[in-house]
């Protein structure tokens, strides 16, 4: 019989390096909200509380940007969730090797996408497997993260309910399907797209590219059923509940 468990996929709010004109790949710097990501996320947080959105527990990156993202939410919420920081949720680690480079340059781009890729054109994609030099991740390494979390942290909060959800009509809600805990997950852009792709393609043998992206302090939300498994492991359906973006721009 499947479990099911809701989660919503935050992303933090504006930060200083996405509106730097020549921002750095900087990993674990600081790089705090700026005023605008502050505003979004206190109306993303003011958002959820008017609309009474339950949160049963709530994760966040240890990065700055996504912390104080989180604190918005909970401090207009009116249970106050304790905010449980977790490592595996940080941004994928591009290295301290880029800081050498000149971020227009091709050498940049390469040590990103990999020494065959370089700048995106057309439909060309990044070589999953590539991690950049002296500390960086593939995006290979994202996505075991990814389902690393989804195994350890989301995936025991599932449970089993009386009644089927009705997967037709919370297309068209934007609420938490009622008896489901709702966890939220506060991060960064490439670890969500990678937990969404995790989620979306448990049972493939091969990666799918998505066109998935969240924008500053934006969310989207899924209802995803668990079966477990005879061998330990389980398959992950996913279906999202309505067209939800509550992004709030300042």
């Amino acid at each position: 019989m499947p479990k099911f468990i809701c989660i919503s996929l935050v992303r933090h709010g504006e930060a200083d390096r996405n509106v730097a004109q020549n921002g750095k790949f900087i990993d674990e710097d600081p790089d705090p909200l700026t005023w605008s990501g502050r505003r979004q996320v206190k109306n993303l947080g003011i958002s959820w509380a008017q609309s009474d959105t339950p949160i049963d527990i709530l994760y966040s990156s240890p990065l700055e940007r996504a912390v104080d993202t989180a604190k918005a939410i909970a401090a207009e919420h009116k249970d106050h969730p304790e905010i449980i920081v977790k490592a595996e949720l940080v941004e994928r680690k591009f290295g301290t090797y880029l800081r050498r480079l000149d971020r227009d340059s091709n050498a940049f781009y390469a040590e990103i996408n990999g020494p065959h890729v370089g700048r995106i054109f057309g439909g060309e994609k990044p070589d999953r497997s590539h991690r950049p030099r002296d500390g960086g991740e593939s995006l290979e390494d994202v996505a075991n993260r990814a389902e690393t979390f989804f195994r350890e942290y989301i995936a025991k909060h599932a449970i089993t309910i009386d009644e089927k959800p009705d997967l037709q009509a919370i297309r068209y809600t934007d609420k938490v399907p009622v008896g489901i805990p709702h966890i939220v997950v506060v991060s960064h852009n490439v670890f969500l797209t990678e937990l969404y792709e995790v989620l979306t393609q448990w049972n493939s043998k091969r990666h799918i590219w998505t066109d998935f992206h969240l924008r500053n302090a934006q969310c989207r939300r899924f209802l995803v059923s668990i079966e477990d498994a005879e061998d330990g492991n389980f398959p992950a359906r996913v279906h999202e509940v309505g067209k939800l973006d509550v992004q709030v721009l300042g």
